[in-house]
């Protein structure tokens, strides 16, 4: 066995056992927290998995017939800091030479597809635009192997993670990383790609029920590509998109398209999976069937709106300080990784700067300046008007119903049914007033169950984002879980007392409404849904 280290976030290492290779530990939950480590757990092979690596090193590294054979001499396997969908390991060889590996968590989305798909889009990339991306050494789609699980094995990207420095940047320095960034982008979305998903090599989807389409490619004339070779896009098609929430308990199967294939994977799990819960803003039971009655809705009123007709472009979803390698003498960009889950859809679906700039006036600033400047297509996409109404539907409809978010989804309709019609209508549509309706009945419950979940959401925001105690989404760093938890049990205590519920029921209710708790408590079914309804309107 090599040795076993992982790596800590001062960017020391500390031995581990082999156990605590296949455990995720960086981060804990203060809900639900057996189901999240769980969805994190993956055991495989552990010298099977370095045979593989040390073979894909070449240069001479040793290599054993047999895996057991392996020793701890000139070989080690460091874990690297731990990533929400994947286990990577630096594995260094017995002459000195890198790769890393990489192993797919349960909760990566569908483990063939979601390898298949990032080996095909790493290979494409490379093939056609100059950006630094680590080239894929050795692959497999499938857990029927030596090692027991799907891998990617792959150069070590050069230079330093971007994380190690950004938050001690100067303006000037920043500035510097948002042009790098945006050089970045404008050549992964100079192609321009008829159709939606993500990219496969044709070869891996023979055989497979899902659905693909050929890739049909056109170019933004670019130095770069004045010579290329259309030919090459015939080893590739568009296949399923592979969003996390597209896949919840492995039945949300997408189609190629956007906005209607969202609505009709989300009719399809609810169909299948969801059922009768208690909603934790008013109180009363909601079925599956009503809920199948919003999305009808949402799917009647989607040929009526108007989006302009925009490219469809490359997205990265992860493109985070983690994952952005820099040179740390210049802060030039040296490479990306985490390609898991790059998709192709129309610009407006993406966002609108990335994640990690949210709260930072400066960088968003810049960020936004530039991108105006350097790429105008995509500000454009991102920007024109009621851009977000159009879209928010979309973006909030996916999992609507399993996390309690199904009074979000209705309001980003209402606020569509409150706009000037004339400005949101397609030129095919016939109809003259908003083309969906709701009872007066929908529309008082609607108001109350809103009223709640906005109260909840400025209380815990406004609390979070003063104290930083709060995290938003439960996730906190394991070595601080403690303070976390207590934390999570003083504000959730000074919520029930800001209510100031004055009955068993009423305390129920207000209770119920903590997002930081197991969901069996958050739909736990008391008190009586005859009793609730007019706890919030009457407070």
């Amino acid at each position: 066995m090599p040795v076993l280290r992982k790596e800590l976030e001062d960017g020391t290492e500390q031995d581990v056992t082999e156990e605590e290779l296949f455990k995720f530990t960086r981060y804990r939950w203060l809900h639900d927290e057996p189901s999240q480590l769980a969805a994190r757990y993956r055991k495989f092979n552990v010298p099977a998995l370095v045979n593989v690596a040390v073979a894909a090193a070449g240069n001479g590294s040793r290599h054993f017939d047999n895996p057991m054979q392996l020793d701890d001499e000139g070989v080690k396997l460091l874990k690297l800091l731990e990533g929400q969908h994947n286990k990577a390991f630096l594995l260094t060889t017995d002459n000195g030479g890198e790769v890393v590996a990489r192993v797919p968590n349960p909760n990566a989305r569908p483990p063939f597809y979601t390898t298949a798909s990032e080996v095909a889009t790493r290979d494409f990339v490379r093939r056609i635009f100059p950006v630094p991306v680590p080239g894929v050494k050795a692959y497999s789609c499938n857990a029927d192997n030596p090692v027991g699980a799907e891998y990617i094995i792959e150069e070590k990207a050069p230079g330093e993670r971007l994380s190690k420095f950004w938050d001690e940047l100067s303006y000037g320095m920043q500035e510097v990383i948002m042009r790098e960034i945006l050089t970045f982008e404008t050549k992964l979305t100079s192609a321009i790609f008829y159709g939606d998903g993500c990219l496969y090599f044709r070869d891996d989807l023979v055989g497979k029920s899902a659905k693909s389409m050929e890739v049909e490619v056109a170019y933004i004339a670019r130095e770069w590509l004045l010579d290329f070779d259309y030919s090459v896009t015939k080893d590739y098609v568009l296949g399923p998109s592979l969003a996390a929430d597209l896949w919840q308990d492995k039945l949300r199967i997408n189609t190629l398209g956007h906005m209607i294939a969202l609505a009709r994977n989300e009719q399809e799990w609810t169909r299948k999976l969801a059922k009768p819960q208690i909603n934790p803003y008013l109180g009363t039971y909601e079925s599956p069937n009503e809920y199948m009655a919003l999305l009808q809705k949402y799917i009647d009123l989607l040929p009526h709106l108007w989006l302009p007709p925009l490219r469809s472009e490359f997205a990265l979803r992860n493109l985070n300080p983690e994952n952005i390698f820099v040179d740390p003498e210049t802060m030039r960009l040296t490479s990306v990784i985490g390609w898991q889950g790059a998709f192709i859809s129309e610009a407006y679906f993406h966002h609108v700067y990335p994640p990690f700039l949210k709260g930072q006036a400066h960088p968003l600033y810049l960020y936004d300046t530039l991108t105006k400047s350097m790429h105008e297509s995509t500000w454009t996409a991102t920007h024109f008007r009621h851009r977000d109404r159009l879209v928010n539907p979309a973006k909030y409809v996916t999992g609507a119903y399993e996390t309690d978010n199904v009074p979000l989804f209705r309001q980003s309709l209402l606020e569509l049914r409150n706009c000037d019609w004339s400005q949101l209508k397609s030129y095919n549509s016939s109809s003259t007033r908003f083309p969906i309706s709701f009872s007066q009945e929908k529309l008082r419950a609607h108001s109350e169950a809103w009223e709640a979940h906005q109260a909840l959401a400025t209380w815990i925001h406004g609390y979070s984002d003063f104290f930083k105690v709060l995290p938003h989404g439960g996730m906190v760093p394991a070595e601080d879980y403690e303070v976390y938890v207590e934390s999570n049990r003083l504000f959730k205590a000074g919520f029930m007392e800001d209510h100031g519920p004055t009955t068993d029921l009423e305390e129920a209710f207000y209770s119920r409404m903590w997002p930081w708790q197991d969901t069996e408590l958050r739909h736990a079914d008391y008190p009586p849904a005859e009793a609730v309804p007019h706890l919030i309107s009457g407070r």
